[in-house]
């Protein structure tokens, strides 16, 4: 990193994603560094082609990515004195110590007020291909500018703002928490680029980093507590304090003679040690009998929700019922124009449909969150109050009765330990959501319909572990 230790806004995105990104990053064997999940390649595509449709009739002047990083910080500066209006592409910052704060915001916007420039002061605008822009690290990136901005213009702005995929500016209070927040992240950043590793921390967000293999077998070959499932990092620093640091070392210890841990009470400390046994000795343990649910028609239902474009575009239910095969059905959105229409036909389904007898069994709150969401949006059915009555979420019933010796509880993770086969290799959500995108983009139907048999296996995945609960569990 040359003569300073350089810190910049994108380090805020890989630190919320992983802390170990960024120290692999720096210490890590970069012949095991892999490529970016696709979903997460077209994010950032996805936002480079907003940001060029957002700023090509803007009136602004503009600091060419060419230039050296030292002319274009001295044209940044030489604008910011002749007071221009809108800045595109600056480039700021500043040198404490051995540490050179430095970023591109995406506007520098003149405001009125008062500063080292006379009787104006800049903010620091970020362009989002985002909805809401309400993530904590994009916060923590404004908030970063300002900081830049006040050692240059003698004064942090208390606000900034973002310009989101509908092109709305949306503005942002940079209020002291923010800051106290940035400032945390800052120290902790900086201690990874002075060599200091970061405690291990396993999670989905993690699993989408270029090291994700690396972390997950270093984490495996320490046996460490940070693999069990849903466990907080102060609760692994706490329970690191009482010297327990490996899944053994969970497994075996007595919790009742443990001191207050931190973020964990006695039934979570109980889940703990029962899913730390699990996975030590390969099984999945008993936690209290499932009291599993049946009826006459048996519904097992999907919903597949692109967060990017906003879009439902996916509904599917296997049907079963008595003395019938089961039976595949979706509604689909081929873009997200026709999410209304799909919902309409959906709609139009369920009021055809008798669910007095049915359970609709489903894993996680998405299906009942979008269908709240889609009814407020578009209208709903006595039919479709009756159907969300009969939802049955087993995600609830699996993780309440179970510790599998698995990382993670998605549908994906417990029904391929129970022997439960995708047809896809790459199936997963943001699979889905990556092979939707490039539905849209491309036009291949042979794409669709990889959405489409995911989902399939998906609802067939559901059946299957409402199967094995049965087996397992007490009928009602």
């Amino acid at each position: 990193m040359g003569q300073f230790l350089e810190i910049s806004p994108s380090m805020f995105f890989q630190y919320a994603k992983s802390p170990h990104w960024l120290w692999y990053d720096i210490h890590g064997d970069q012949s095991k560094k892999t490529a970016l999940p696709e979903l997460t390649l077209r994010l950032i595509e996805g936002g480079v082609l907003h940001e060029a449709e957002c700023v090509k009739d803007m009136q602004k002047v503009t600091v060419d990515r060419n230039l050296s990083e030292e002319e274009a910080e001295k044209l940044t500066l030489k604008y910011m004195k002749d007071g221009e209006e809108l800045i595109y592409q600056g480039v700021i910052s500043y040198i404490d110590g051995d540490v050179k704060f430095k970023g591109r915001p995406d506007f520098l916007k003149r405001c009125p007020g008062s500063s080292n420039f006379g009787n104006y002061y800049y903010i620091p605008i970020e362009i989002k291909n985002s909805t809401k822009c309400d993530k904590s690290e994009y916060k923590k990136q404004l908030m970063f500018y300002a900081i830049i901005l006040e050692r240059i213009q003698g004064y942090r702005p208390l606000a900034g703002g973002f310009i989101n995929k509908n092109k709305q500016e949306i503005p942002c209070d940079l209020t002291e928490k923010i800051l106290q927040n940035t400032n945390e992240a800052i120290g902790n950043i900086l201690s990874i680029l002075r060599g200091i590793e970061p405690p291990l921390k396993i999670t989905k967000d993690a699993l989408s980093t270029p090291w994700a293999e690396v972390l997950l077998s270093y984490a495996k070959q320490k046996s460490d507590i940070s693999l069990l499932y849903n466990i907080r990092a102060d609760t692994v620093k706490s329970l690191n304090q009482e010297g327990i640091k490996t899944l053994n070392d969970m497994a075996k210890c007595n919790i009742n003679s443990l001191p207050k841990i931190s973020g964990a009470n006695d039934s979570t400390l109980e889940r703990l040690h029962l899913q730390a046994k699990a996975l030590v000795n390969d099984e999945i343990i008993p936690l209290t009998k499932p009291e599993v649910s049946d009826s006459q028609t048996k519904i097992y239902f999907d919903v597949e929700y692109d967060p990017l474009l906003g879009v439902d575009y996916l509904f599917g239910l296997l049907i079963s019922k008595a003395d019938s095969k089961p039976d595949f059905k979706y509604f689909l959105a081929e873009d997200p124009e026709q999410e209304n229409k799909m919902w309409n036909e959906f709609i139009k389904w369920i009021n055809n449909e008798k669910f007095e007898n049915a359970k609709i069994y489903h894993y996680s709150d998405a299906e009942k969150t979008r269908l709240k969401i889609l009814s407020d949006k578009y209208g709903g059915c006595e039919n479709l109050d009756l159907f969300v009555s009969n939802l049955v979420d087993l995600r609830k019933i699996t993780t309440s009765s179970f510790a599998f010796p698995v990382y993670f509880y998605s549908i994906k993770d417990i029904a391929k330990h129970l022997n439960f086969k995708w047809q896809h290799e790459k199936a997963g959500g943001a699979q889905s959501i990556f092979w939707y995108e490039e539905w849209l983009e491309k036009g291949d139907r042979s794409i669709l319909q990889d959405i489409i048999n995911y989902n399939e296996d998906d609802v067939r995945a559901t059946e299957f572990l409402h199967n094995w609960l049965k087996e397992n569990g007490v009928a009602e």
